[in-house]
């Protein structure tokens, strides 16, 4: 049979993906030790947006088989440039905004949420030089911006990280609790119609169009590494589901995300 089919190329129309700023908030300890990250995207109006909570032991893409490098360490060695690096590797997309922060500065990040109501299902723990203490305790708590910040910064050495995970993502779902629908006095981004929301200049500006509006809070799934030719040393360090992280950022942050093969786009139409 003679047939024409297939011969004749249609140009559908396209779309511009909606701008979407992004940013990393990253929480230090006293020892300038990386204790939890978070990327937050904004939503296409400005107001609220997803707060995205990733292990600071993920493994860094790419490294030598048997000699693992976790985000932390990335930035205990590298700095604040290289730990931007290592999340948009990880994630498969580009950053807008990172900040790195100790105790008191990210009390003033989240000190919109006012206080807070996180529940614990253990006691939150802390390592200061030789002595651990408790900075929050099993069951339901009440915490100023400041003790929020201060689970966000614990580090317990005698814990794996799998444990601590846990409180950072109860201690954001209580401020999302908290903020609702917006805070008073919370400042959405600027808006380019038919575009986006436009990138906040800074930390504080770009937490201020978050607290705007509402938030959800997403945890990647991740598993620790403990096959012993990937980890030999058996430090604390984790493998994640690079199809998940590229999902949930191609979701929130459309905007954001890098193609794996910038010059190839192909779309497959089933009749």
């Amino acid at each position: 049979r003679d047939s024409k089919a297939a011969q004749e190329v249609v140009a559908l129309p396209s779309r511009e993906l909606p701008t979407t700023p992004t940013a990393i908030l990253a929480v230090t300890d006293e020892q300038n030790f990386l204790t939890s990250i978070s990327i937050v995207a904004l939503t296409p109006e400005g107001a609220g947006g997803t707060v995205m909570i990733l292990p600071v032991g993920l493994m860094k893409p790419g490294q030598p088989a048997g000699q693992p490098k976790r985000l932390a360490d990335v930035y205990g060695s590298d700095g604040v440039d290289a730990l931007k690096a290592a999340v948009e590797s990880v994630t498969n997309s580009q950053i807008d905004v990172i900040a790195v922060n100790g105790v008191d500065v990210t009390a003033e990040l989240i000190a919109r949420a006012g206080t807070t109501s996180p529940t614990y299902a253990t006691d939150v723990t802390d390592t200061e030089t030789d002595a651990t203490r408790i900075v929050a305790t099993a069951g339901a708590n009440q915490l100023t911006p400041i003790q929020a910040a201060q689970v966000l910064a614990s580090r317990d050495v005698a814990q794996m990280e799998s444990a601590r995970i846990p409180n950072i993502k109860a201690t954001w779902d209580a401020i999302v609790a908290s903020i609702g629908a917006g805070v008073i006095g919370a400042v959405p981004a600027p808006v380019i119609p038919d575009v986006g929301a436009q990138t906040p200049t800074d930390m504080p500006t770009f937490m201020s169009a978050l607290f705007s509006g509402p938030i959800k809070v997403w945890q990647f799934g991740y598993e620790r590494i403990t096959d012993a030719e990937q980890n030999p040393q058996d430090i604390d360090v984790y493998g994640f589901n690079a199809g998940e992280l590229v999902m949930v950022m191609a979701s929130v942050a459309p905007s954001a995300m890098v193609a794996v093969f910038p010059t190839l786009s192909v779309q497959i139409d089933s009749p």
